[in-house]
């Protein structure tokens, strides 16, 4: 866990001073820490989940006439058992690529991969079903390359429509071992208490919990989050977070960063 502060002047910023603790994965983490400290903000990093990649059962470009990535560690982990370059394709095969969610798509189009399919905006898994389903016929085989965990909407939706769907496991989700965030998680929530919680999935809320000790749980439970989806809101909610929970949109760094600009503001005195 890191504490990164704004060199800038943080009265001119409007996240000047604000508390932000930010539970994404170590390699997931970085650039939106540096936003965060860009807009005068005081980011905090607790990474709760850790990726651990796999390159077990490779798969060929010529397995599919689908691919569907699912997150931007999909890309990553994806890149060790899929060399992500059309060189690397059967000529006059091409199969198609998608995506859930613009950060997913970017690391895809980074990689070299041209016409990922890819909602605009707001871009999950039902948005993404409904976008594949005119060109999804009987008989379509299609890999989902994803972590060891996830929801299964895209599956069974395409498994409805005829295709044969499977995973492909790249990555593995695991709660961090304690013993190695110095000082201690409990010790790092109270050095930097948080105004805020930004959580990217419902595992890392699950793992937070897991990872603060018992005495800091009512404080967490009273702390205000930013969340990416409706469904983790409640979910908190259902955990017994009471506290103002804003949901991002669009889900992931530019949405988190408008609510916590809102959120920001909503702690100003009123003027006048």
């Amino acid at each position: 866990m890191q504490t990164v502060t704004s060199t800038v002047n943080n009265n001119a910023k409007p996240l000047a001073d604000l508390n932000v603790l930010v539970t994404r994965p170590q390699q997931q983490a970085q650039g939106f820490i540096a936003r965060i400290a860009e807009l005068g903000g005081k980011p905090c990093h607790l990474p709760t989940i850790e990726i651990r990649y796999n390159s077990d059962n490779p798969v060929k470009w010529s397995e599919a006439d689908l691919f569907i990535f699912t997150s931007v560690n999909s890309v990553k982990g994806g890149l060790a058992q899929l060399p992500l370059s059309p060189g690397n394709m059967p000529q006059g095969t091409l199969p198609r690529i998608a995506a859930i969610g613009q950060s997913t798509a970017k690391a895809l189009a980074k990689a070299g991969m041209q016409n990922v399919i890819c909602p605009e905006q707001n871009g999950n898994s039902e948005v993404l079903l409904k976008m594949l389903t005119p060109n999804i016929a009987a008989g379509t085989r299609v890999i989902i390359v994803r972590g060891d965990s996830g929801r299964d909407t895209l599956r069974k939706g395409l498994s409805e429509l005829g295709a044969n769907v499977s995973y492909q496991q790249v990555y593995e989700r695991r709660l961090p071992d304690a013993s190695t965030i110095s000082p201690g998680a409990g010790a790092l929530w109270l050095q930097c208490p948080p105004d805020i919680v930004s959580i990217s999935s419902d595992l890392g809320l699950e793992n937070l919990v897991a990872l603060l000790p018992p005495d800091l749980h009512e404080q967490l439970l009273r702390t205000p989050l930013i969340v990416n989806s409706a469904r983790c809101r409640d979910k908190a909610r259902g955990d017994g977070f009471s506290a103002y929970i804003r949901v991002a949109h669009p889900p992931g760094d530019q949405g988190q960063i408008d609510g916590l600009i809102e959120f920001a503001r909503s702690l100003q005195p009123p003027v006048g």
